[in-house]
């Protein structure tokens, strides 16, 4: 945990009962904005060497624009918060 700091993008949860099971509902686009201001300035804190970030959402809230899984996933580029930016498939999708 020293070398490691864990954020959500959105800081809200949705869920929908299904079953006996919560079904996790993704965040609006209106959402995603409203929460930027905060995600931005914990990274600006923060200031990631690697920042990983696990799905669309986490993606969208860091680039600040919606981009298709299949042309970022895997790959490192630069954006405004880490030299190192990683996307990756949230583990809820797998």
């Amino acid at each position: 945990r020293e070398e490691l700091y864990l954020t959500n993008a959105v800081k809200g949860f949705k869920w929908l009962p299904k079953k006996h099971m919560r079904w996790h509902k993704g965040a609006s686009l209106s959402e995603v904005a409203t929460c930027r201001p905060w995600l931005k300035q914990e990274l600006e804190l923060v200031k990631p060497e690697i920042l990983v970030c696990l799905g669309r959402t986490a993606a969208h809230s860091v680039l600040g624009k919606m981009v298709k899984m299949g042309d970022v996933r895997g790959k490192f580029f630069e954006t405004q918060f880490a030299k190192k930016t990683i996307i990756l498939p949230h583990p809820a999708s797998i």
